[in-house]
């Protein structure tokens, strides 16, 4: 005979069996006990799970990151937050091995794995920092990037009229910037110009030249 028994632990179980008349203890007879235990770790795995967390680099106010989950017996849930503390509370609960999330806002985030075991993994973090952009006189989109850490991007050309774009730099009175940037917090940099020279119209006359 073959008994099933759910959301139970490990364990040692009296079985009975019912008759036509009352309940009797079965002692003198073999049974296998099987236990299904749903939530409650009964294996002896020990292996901690693992996490990896990457990033696109794109010159946009918002990044696609893309987190693996991996296990030798199965993923149960993640932890993903701006909190460096969790508990069990604050997992989602996924089989997936694969997750992807859109960061808009600068920050560190947080990684946890736990597996089907109970195992809970490393804190894996990855910091995003934001760059205003400021056109200082003239037009740019998007006003601000997102980029993570140790990434290095390409700043969007600005626009002016009758001005030549020079470059960004962290003051706006600056005479020369830069084109790309590797961000180590979030600043806002300012499009520098050089004023275009307007164009001057000569004419000659008969009597003589001048300029009109």
């Amino acid at each position: 005979s073959v008994v099933q028994l759910t959301n139970r632990p490990a364990g040692i179980y009296y079985i009975c069996v019912q008759s036509t008349s009352s309940y009797a203890a079965v002692s003198s007879e073999k049974y296998q006990l099987k236990v299904v235990g749903t939530g409650i770790p009964t294996s002896s795995d020990t292996t901690k799970p693992t996490g990896s967390i990457t990033s696109t680099n794109n010159t946009t106010s918002s990044q696609t990151v893309t987190l693996k989950l991996s296990d030798n017996v199965g993923v149960a849930g993640y932890y993903w937050g701006t909190s460096s503390t969790y508990s069990n509370n604050t997992y989602t609960s996924t089989s997936s091995s694969s997750i992807t999330k859109t960061i808009s806002s600068a920050g560190t985030y947080y990684l946890v794995v736990k597996d089907t075991s109970g195992n809970v993994s490393s804190s894996y973090s990855v910091t995003f920092y934001k760059t205003t952009l400021d056109a200082n006189g003239g037009s740019v989109s998007p006003s601000y990037i997102i980029t993570k850490s140790g990434n290095t991007v390409t700043l969007p050309t600005p626009t002016k009229s009758d001005a030549s774009f020079v470059g960004w730099a962290t003051s706006s009175t600056a005479s020369s910037g830069v084109k790309s940037i590797t961000p180590t917090s979030s600043k806002t940099y300012y499009a520098i110009w050089e004023t275009t020279s307007s164009s001057v119209t000569s004419i000659f006359s008969t009597e003589g030249s001048g300029v009109f």
